[in-house]
This record gives structure tokens, sequence and C-alpha cells, in this order.
């Protein structure tokens, strides 16, 4: 029972390293947590700790260095997927400015036309502008002619046609306590 308790120690002491960034691996976790409980254990009890590191399960060098070369080769392909999407977005933003600069142009070039074009067609537009405020106060004042013609054939409860009986005037003031 006191290994398990004591793997158990190791493993929520690494947790909490790894937690606070004080280590980077699990691996250097597990070290470092052997060591810490060596030092209370140790400081506490003396001669009834239980070396854990001859009953664990002894890594070899060749699946380390195994390890290490499969993280090698995954940061490579990472890598390399990383770089290809980064060339991918310069492309795209490439293009996207191309475009962009061909558009400012025509832009030019539609606003040169549009100017041209207004200068041509001044004498025309006045003319008409001329005619439209001419007739524009004859316009307006029939339509506000209709619109009063209409006003007082309805009767809106807002217009006051109300007489003194329609309403009592309780229902206007309060005469209760102010409180």
């Amino acid at each position: 029972m006191g290994y398990i308790e004591d793997i158990r120690k190791i493993n929520a002491l690494a947790k909490e390293l790894l937690l606070h960034n004080i280590v980077q691996s699990q691996d250097e976790a597990v070290v470092k947590a052997r060591e810490m409980l060596v030092k209370k254990d140790s400081a506490s009890s003396g001669s009834d700790y239980i070396d854990l590191s001859k009953n664990a399960i002894p890594q070899q060098e060749g699946e380390k260095t195994e390890r290490r070369e499969e993280w090698k080769d995954a940061m490579a392909k990472n890598n390399e997927y990383i770089i290809a999407e980064l060339r991918k977005c310069k492309s795209d933003i490439d293009s996207f400015a191309n475009q962009l600069s061909a558009l400012r142009s025509e832009l030019v070039q539609v606003r040169a036309r549009a100017a041209q074009l207004s200068k041509k067609e001044e004498p025309v537009q006045n003319v008409q502008d001329i005619q439209r405020i001419r007739s524009a106060p004859t316009e307006t004042a029939t339509t506000t002619a209709t619109t009063e013609e209409k006003r007082d054939y309805v009767n809106h409860p807002r217009s006051g046609n109300y007489k003194p009986n329609d309403v009592a005037i309780e229902k206007f003031f309060y005469y209760g306590n102010k409180r």
C-alpha cells in the first residue's frame, strides 16, 4: 500500500510542477517530485524511506533517444506545414494587393470620365434645375392644401375635439397622499 501512495504523491506533485511551469516535461517533473519527496521524507523519518527509483521501471537510454528523434521529426513536419501555410498566406496577400491596386487605378479612370461627362452635361442640368425650381412652389402649395383638407375630416384623439363631459377632471389630477 505504501508504494502506491508514494506513486500517487509523486504524480500529484509532478502535475503541480507542470502546472506552475517549474519544469518543462513530465519526465523532469517526476524526477523533481521524487527528489522533493526524498528530501521531505529523509528530513522527517530518515531510515523509513522506501527508494522508489529502485522499484520503478527503469527507462533505457534507447527509449529516450527514440522519443527525442520522434519529437524532432514531429517538429520538423510541423515547421514544414507552418512554412507552407505562411507562404500560402503571403501569396494570397500579394494577390489581394494586386487586385486592390488594379481597382484603385480603375477608380481613378472612372472618376476622370465622370468629370469629363459632368463638364459636358452642365448646361443641360442647369436648365433642368431652373425649370424644377420654378415648378416646385406650385407643387408644394397644392400638396399642403390637400393635407389640410384631409386633417379636417379625420378625428384624431390628440386633435382636441374633446368636450368637458367626455373626460372627467379626476383622471388628470391625483388628490391622494404625496408620500
